[in-house]
């Protein structure tokens, strides 16, 4: 076992420094040389990288403590040195229990010097890598944490490309086999040769900084409109909605074979009268539905949980049906759970609340440092683990 000059092991430091957060890890770089060769060298190892990643991963939902990443409404489109905010220390504890809001605070991280202000059309988040595409087709990666970032070259379009008209999803998650982050980027383009709309797929790998093309292979009535990505055990899942006939539909991409499936609601779930959001939950997709209607003064939220899948385009998913939520009144829309038994929701008047399971009480979030409007009608809310993952 090999020790440093201090005397403690090797094994010993490394396993302490996993549990110390990224900021302060890349503070200590700055105690000396040798520290700074030392966080370098474990910040390329994707053993540690992994295992840090895990820590901070359970002491997210065990924790009192928890963090958001939202964008705020008033300029949730540009992603600029202010456009997003770290809502830390969501805490609950004992004494909350007859309390009838959450407390939080307030920081706007300090995005990595060079990185471009864009207009974001897509926002998603995986192992504390924001991934932002604008209207035009540019890519970024960043890690705030870490304060690095990186701009994703766009395809090179030859052969039989057409006209990108726009980009409709786009997904990131992490390949445990290739130990790689992978961004998918879903396209309607128009074809140079008879004018007809196809929709198209790329994935862009982070180890080879390069993109290719893959098969999509499913039927859709209309173009679909995709909604936020949600990553799971090597999964990218997406709602998504055919805006002919308004009806609603999962969409998921396996990295292990590079398949997209189209994944079966729950029996009891009408794509076309309920409204369905899915977001992740104890490391599983969960899927909440609700009635459509703009407004209602009471509404109940059916939470699900997906089982398993088997293989095939058309793949088959079991659901289990977990609960029933309410009916409530002045809820708008469920948007996740932040804490295994506290969901994060939206007023009608788009501002946010807090539910527990528990207790059943509804609680307004008051957020230190912000106006009371400030999240109202946030577009994008992730729940979010800082990471030393490397763009």
């Amino acid at each position: 076992m090999a020790r440093r000059n201090d005397g403690m092991p090797d094994e010993v430091l490394e396993e302490i420094l996993s549990w110390v957060p990224p900021e302060s890890l890349m503070r200590f770089k700055c105690v000396s040389k040798s520290w700074n060769a030392l966080i370098n060298s474990l910040m390329e190892d994707s053993a540690f990288v992994n295992k840090h990643l895990l820590h901070f991963h359970i002491n997210s939902f065990s924790s009192p403590c928890s963090s958001l990443l939202l964008f705020p409404h008033r300029d949730s489109r540009s992603l600029s040195k202010y456009a997003f905010d770290l809502v830390s220390s969501l805490s609950l504890s004992i004494d909350d229990v007859a309390n009838d809001r959450i407390s939080g605070l307030r920081i706007s991280p300090v995005l990595p010097l060079g990185m471009p202000t864009m207009t974001a059309k897509h926002i998603c988040h995986c192992n504390g890598i924001i991934c932002v595409t604008a209207h035009n087709g540019d890519m970024v990666l960043c890690n705030p944490a870490i304060k690095k970032f990186r701009t994703i070259p766009k395809p090179v379009r030859v052969g039989n490309y057409g006209l990108m008209l726009a980009v409709v999803g786009v997904g990131i998650g992490y390949d445990s086999r290739a130990d790689d982050y992978k961004v998918v980027s879903i396209v309607i383009e128009k074809s140079w040769d008879d004018g007809l709309r196809l929709l198209r797929a790329m994935l862009y790998s982070t180890r080879t900084d390069s993109w290719r093309v893959i098969g999509i292979h499913l039927q859709f009535d209309d173009f679909p409109v995709f909604d936020t990505a949600v990553f799971c055990k090597g999964v990218i899942y997406w709602t998504t909605l055919n805006p002919s006939c308004c009806s609603f539909g999962i969409v998921s991409f396996d990295m292990a074979d590079d398949l997209f499936r189209i994944i079966q609601l729950p029996d009891n779930v009408s794509k076309e009268e309920e409204n369905i959001k899915i977001a992740p939950w104890n490391d599983s997709v969960s899927l909440f539905s609700y009635p459509r209607g703009h407004e209602l003064a009471f509404i109940s939220i059916n939470a699900w949980v997906m089982d398993e899948c088997s293989n095939g385009v058309g793949g088959s998913c079991s659901w289990i049906k977990k609960l029933t939520i309410g009916p409530l009144e002045g809820v708008g829309r469920p948007w996740m759970f932040w804490k295994n038994d506290e969901l994060l929701m939206e007023r009608n008047d788009e501002r946010l609340i807090s539910y527990n399971l528990q207790t059943q009480m509804l609680r307004n979030i008051a957020i230190q440092g912000a106006e009371r409007d400030h999240y109202r009608g946030s577009r994008w809310i992730f729940p979010y683990v800082k990471s030393l993952v490397s763009v």
